[in-house]
């Protein structure tokens, strides 16, 4: 920080997570794209993330800026406007098929599918077998997440792991994993960021529409 100081860089120390951080600032319209080696940053709101920056300026671009309704507050850029036109076939053929769904997908998704497929905060949820290829398909087809892991009680790959027998902590298998899901899942929405506008710290979402967890549940 005290080089940062001397050369005059304006910086800002993220409250709590970075990854958090920096998608609030995206988000938020304050930044354009975020350099990062942490995928989190994207559930977390960045839609353009930069990764393996070398001193070259050689890099891998992650730019999913078409997709989710909402987003950055950033007015649209021409990339944007050109996939926004896109049919789905097309995009399909441009992107693939599961990312493709992306485009109409909501924020709330998203997030869904990349705590269902393994992220920071979901190690005590994870499922043998559940990567993101398929947590996407599953959130895609179910488009809730409760109706999601209520689903997975009757597949096969995974019907096992959530049997009901009684875990060490006196809760079913399944109402436990419901547990950590959503505890994970919260964070992504009610994690708390600097706003560098108002000089406060804030939670990442104000959006009703994302069911609180009362502490009752917690």
């Amino acid at each position: 920080m005290c080089a940062l100081k001397a050369l005059g860089v304006e910086f800002i120390v993220a409250a709590y997570e970075a990854d958090a951080q920096l998608g609030y600032m995206y988000s938020a319209g304050l930044v354009d794209a975020v350099i990062s080696e942490d995928s989190d940053v994207l559930p977390y709101g960045c839609k353009v993330m930069i990764a393996k920056l070398d001193q070259a300026g050689d890099c891998q671009v992650v730019d999913i800026s078409w997709a989710l309704k909402g987003g950055s507050k950033l007015k649209e850029k021409s990339n944007e406007q050109e996939d926004q036109r896109l049919s789905f076939r097309e995009l399909r053929n441009k992107y693939g098929a599961d990312l493709a769904n992306l485009r109409d997908w909501t924020k709330e998704m998203f997030i869904d599918a990349c705590v269902l497929a393994g992220c920071d905060y979901s190690h005590a949820c994870n499922l043998s077998g559940m990567g993101i290829k398929t947590a996407m398909k599953l959130v895609n087809k179910y488009r809730d997440w409760q109706r999601t892991l209520r689903a997975l009680k009757i597949e096969d790959k995974f019907r096992k792991q959530l049997a009901y027998e009684k875990c060490a902590i006196g809760f079913p298998a399944f109402e436990t994993f419901r547990k950590n899901f959503e505890l994970a899942r919260a964070v992504f929405f009610f994690h708390r960021v600097f706003d560098p506008r108002t000089k406060r710290c804030i939670t990442m979402t104000e959006d009703t529409r994302c069911e609180r967890i009362s502490s009752a549940r917690i």
